[in-house]
């Protein structure tokens, strides 16, 4: 069958910081504020939101200062009165997955421009397991340990929080851990999705939580029904850190098609987002990439296959992007469609292929308080769940501050195109 075209038919003005849009008024709720203190983290980032029983729980990295450094964790925060109160996020309780490495800091290297470099050594990093590739020891001859947040899964009417282990900058993973968050805010029990559980004093001396990660068990056959929910493409994280790839219905593994992608366009593609479903039953996945559009693969059978994975008529940034589908069925994206990262915005489709309705969620952002590595001035990594009329967007400002946006759903299911 024949992919149709996905476009944005929005005119964008970038001279604008509001890029010439209408820019819906809503409520903006800070759950998290960075702070430069090593027990919390002047980083956050990689937030995820979803709803269980009323309860809307949101989760997200955090470092002490810059971003997949050593040391970086989970923390959540969770509402029972529709996003109107948040519980502390800053507390020991709040910490859903610990550190499994004492958070190291990196060097302050600046670039001609004064801006701090991305990868490069670490201040300290003593001695462990080896590498020779800068890209997954960052640059110090040894990897390190680190946490992100990676969505959730719903299984058997529970809601469990999804975090990803690296011994590197985002790469190679060892692992999958998940915990069950409950709908009075409590949580479950830390355990693995993946049998192979790793010893992590192996990896790193400055392992920490060693032996609370070594006592955590194998889910059995909770974990295989979470890596089944994971793998459908309409809750398929956006990170698979796994060498091999955790495997998909179509037989194929997410780092089968970042190597096509690179096969095709030279560069790799970075990651997914969740499916939609078209108007005409087409399911769509977008992938972000670094061409400044938004790329996409197309599946005829719900999910079972997907074509190669094709170019769009949408812009992007590099960032991520989150998609939907209203209870109606009108589609949803949110992410930074404009200029870098600078305005969140939000489009929306009647059939899923023209986006002619857009908007400003947020833009002209505070300047960042605390520098570190890859912090970025803007609005960054959003994502949404529905709870009764309302659409909750959790994103970060600046990479440091943590917020929750909420869009009655009567602003979305409005027939005319929003004017600009």
């Amino acid at each position: 069958m024949k992919c149709k075209p996905i476009r944005m038919k929005t005119p964008l003005d970038l001279e604008k910081a509001d890029l010439g849009l209408q820019t819906l008024p809503l409520k903006h709720v800070m759950v998290y504020k960075g702070t430069l203190d090593s027990r919390l983290g002047a980083f956050a980032l990689h937030s995820h939101i979803a709803e269980m029983d009323k309860t809307l729980v949101v989760t997200f990295s955090v470092h002490w200062q810059d971003e997949d450094a050593p040391g970086q964790y989970m923390r959540y925060t969770f509402s029972t009165d529709g996003g109107k109160t948040w519980s502390d996020p800053y507390s020991e309780k709040a910490v859903l997955f610990p550190k499994m490495e004492k958070a190291l800091l990196n060097p302050s290297l600046m670039d001609e421009n004064g801006r701090i470099q991305g990868c490069r050594q670490h201040d300290k990093c003593g001695t462990g397991q080896k590498s020779e590739n800068s890209w997954e020891n960052d640059n110090c001859g040894h990897y390190h340990l680190m946490l992100c947040a990676n969505g959730f899964a719903k299984v058997d009417g529970r809601l469990y929080a999804i975090g990803e282990v690296a011994k590197g900058v985002n790469y190679p993973g060892i692992g999958r851990l998940a915990r069950e968050v409950k709908s009075d805010g409590s949580l479950g029990p830390i355990f693995w999705v993946n049998e192979n559980i790793p010893n992590l004093s192996e990896i790193t001396p400055h392992a920490e939580n060693a032996e609370l990660y070594a006592k955590a068990p194998y889910g059995g056959e909770l974990a295989k029904k979470i890596a089944s929910y994971l793998a459908d493409a309409r809750h398929m994280p956006q990170w698979d850190m796994d060498p091999v790839g955790w495997p998909l219905p179509d037989g194929e593994t997410y780092r089968t098609w970042r190597r096509k992608f690179e096969e095709k366009y030279g560069i790799p593609c970075c990651e997914p987002t969740y499916s939609y479903e078209a108007s005409d039953g087409v399911h769509i996945r977008w992938w972000r990439s670094k061409f400044n559009i938004q790329h996409a693969q197309y599946s005829f059978d719900q999910g079972k296959t997907w074509t190669e994975i094709t170019d769009t008529e949408f812009p992007d940034t590099g960032a991520r992007t989150n998609v939907g589908n209203l209870p109606s069925g009108r589609v949803f994206a949110i992410g930074n469609f404009g200029h870098k990262r600078h305005q969140l915005c939000l489009s929306l489709s009647d059939d899923g292929y023209t986006f002619d309705k857009t908007v400003v969620l947020a833009h002209s952002a505070e300047l960042v308080r605390h520098r570190g590595r890859a912090k970025g001035h803007g609005f960054h990594y959003p994502h949404a769940c529905i709870l009764n009329d309302t659409l909750y967007i959790s994103y970060a400002k600046n990479k440091e501050d943590i917020f929750v946006a909420l869009v009655p759903l009567s602003e979305l299911e409005k027939r005319e195109p929003v004017k600009g």
